[in-house]
């Protein structure tokens, strides 16, 4: 039943992409390397302070983890994003 539901939601969200002319499995590689990205920033700091991931604290990470998000984001004014 989960499965089957999750499945309905994937191929909206694909029916969505197309839509608006992004190619899922696309959109889902960049994520993943972004993804793979940001762990890896959490992995490095780690290893830097001399530690292992297993020695952070879940708030440690979360806190590298916006870190990353933050040095790879250009600074944008959403603003000028929105339609008018």
């Amino acid at each position: 039943m989960l499965k089957d539901s999750l499945g309905d939601i994937l191929f909206v969200i694909a029916k969505l992409a197309h839509f608006h002319g992004v190619q899922p499995e696309e959109a889902l590689r960049g994520t993943n390397t972004k993804f793979l990205r940001r762990f890896e920033h959490i992995e490095q700091h780690a290893r830097n302070s001399g530690r292992s991931l297993t020695e952070l604290t879940l708030e440690q990470m979360e806190e590298l983890w916006r870190d990353a998000k933050q040095t790879e984001r250009p600074t944008v004014d959403r603003r000028k994003e929105l339609p008018r």
